[in-house]
């Protein structure tokens, strides 16, 4: 597996995951603003042996806080390391870059996303209520801080 920034041209396979992966995807246009315009936007692709885009993870840095907005697998790719391989990667990129806090929300029913963050040293520190829709659902607030990493 290969991980590496995402370029314009990786969109459609990145909105191909995002549709596979989420009831509220983000749009096309989402996707492309945070690639191709948003200075403060990050999006690493995670690339298997025939160069098919299985994964991503989208995050914003600013200054020593990172928030990650978005992390997806492919279904069928799924329990099998990628999803951690991904994060991993992202926390110690933006570690080197001086980053000291990372933060998330999840939903409350994806259970495999929380335990993926809490054995990467994420904390639960609070809920959103009625954060996502289709179906309404709480958002669980999860945080890594520099001296749990």
């Amino acid at each position: 597996m290969i991980i590496r920034a995402a370029e314009q041209m990786d969109i459609d396979a990145i909105v191909r995951v995002e549709n596979a992966c989420f009831s509220t995807p983000w749009s096309i246009d989402a996707i492309k603003h945070e690639i191709c315009e948003n200075k403060l936007a990050d999006f690493m692709i995670a690339c298997d042996e025939e160069n098919n885009i299985i994964g991503y993870i989208g995050i914003w840095t600013l200054l020593d806080e990172c928030q990650i907005n978005r992390i997806a697998v492919m279904p069928e790719k799924r329990k099998i390391g990628i999803g951690k391989t991904i994060l991993n990667h992202v926390i110690e990129l933006t570690r080197d870059m001086g980053v000291k806090s990372w933060y998330l929300e999840v939903r409350e029913s994806n259970t495999a996303a929380q335990a993926l963050y809490r054995n990467a040293g994420f904390s639960s520190v609070g809920t959103r209520k009625n954060y996502y829709i289709n179906p309404v659902e709480d958002a669980v607030l999860m945080s890594l801080e520099e001296a749990d990493a």
